[in-house]
């Protein structure tokens, strides 16, 4: 496992075990030597004492852990961290500060969030402004807590409709940010470069002072009809799926250039796919662990 010299290599869990409730399934994953971190979500919906066997777990298993609450501003249209409405936007603040306390009783190092749905009505430079003024509230509270703060762009157009979509606006909102606040930075996922029309090097380069943690993934964008059409996560060998262990591969050098990747380092890569149409997630796991080890070998390659 040359990779663990470099990186942590993580799961995230919600995504490839739709029943990402079942304690079970986690202590599955917390036994597999090839990650050392995971990706949790929901702590709040699980009862006391399920958060306390989760917690124990955790601990046990020294895995690295990385609090999801993306879903939160992807499908829940009550809460936005970057609408004018500032009833809306103090709610949004007030449920992220409770999934921070969540996320530090869990002992995560990270906590990911992303930003609300860009409001076609209201200017966008109105609304980056009001999601800076957000963050900088989260990232303090968090820093308080013990962790960091981390903002995942999602796509504009194909299919989330966020505000932070393009590298672009992820460097303005994280210089604005992390110039007050150093335990915020980016989550970057490799799987949404081709909905944003991106090039992968220059993105990595343009955003390597703030990129934290990473993703890999795949998506696809034919035949809009498809389950896996959009920001999906298919699994890798996908029909008319875009990225594949060679991109990946450049990928990781790109990663590496910039000195995310590094001898000694602890920068967590996260796995990511879902199972669709039916499709076993314990082989959706077993399909990104080989993708990966094949991305690996060739990176060493070039």
């Amino acid at each position: 496992m040359e990779y663990l010299r470099y990186c942590n290599l993580g799961l995230v869990f919600g995504m490839a075990e739709p029943n990402y409730h079942s304690l079970s399934q986690i202590k599955q994953v917390l036994r597999d030597p090839f990650f050392s971190a995971i990706e949790v979500r929901d702590f709040w919906s699980y009862s006391q004492n399920e958060q306390e066997v989760l917690h124990k777990m955790l601990k046990i298993s020294l895995m690295e852990v990385t609090y999801e609450t993306q879903p939160i501003m992807l499908y829940k249209p009550e809460y936005n961290l970057n609408t004018p409405d500032p009833v809306v936007r103090n709610r949004s603040i007030e449920r992220m500060k409770k999934e921070i306390d969540g996320a530090a009783l869990l002992g995560a190092r990270n906590i990911v969030t992303a930003s609300g749905k860009f409001i076609e009505e209201f200017p966008e430079d109105e609304q980056i402004s009001y999601l800076i003024d957000s963050l900088l509230s989260l990232a303090y509270y968090a820093q308080e807590k013990g962790v960091n703060l981390l903002l995942e762009p999602f796509d504009r157009h194909v299919d989330k409709k966020m505000l932070v979509g393009s590298s672009s606006i992820a460097f303005t909102v994280a210089e604005q940010v992390y110039s007050k606040c150093k335990n915020f930075g980016l989550l970057l996922d490799c799987g949404r470069f081709p909905l944003f029309t991106e090039d992968s090097r220059e993105t990595v380069k343009m955003l390597s002072d703030y990129i934290m943690q990473v993703h890999i993934g795949n998506c696809v964008l034919e035949n809009i009809g498809s389950p896996a059409y959009g920001d999906k996560h298919p699994r890798f060998g996908i029909s008319n799926g875009l990225v594949d262990e060679f991109q990946l591969s450049l990928f990781l050098k790109d990663l590496f250039d910039v000195g995310f990747l590094k001898t000694g380092g602890d920068k967590i890569i996260s796995l990511e796919a879902r199972p669709i149409e039916g499709e076993d997630p314990e082989l959706i796991i077993a399909n990104l662990k080989r993708v990966f080890l094949k991305a690996w070998k060739l990176f060493e390659q070039i």
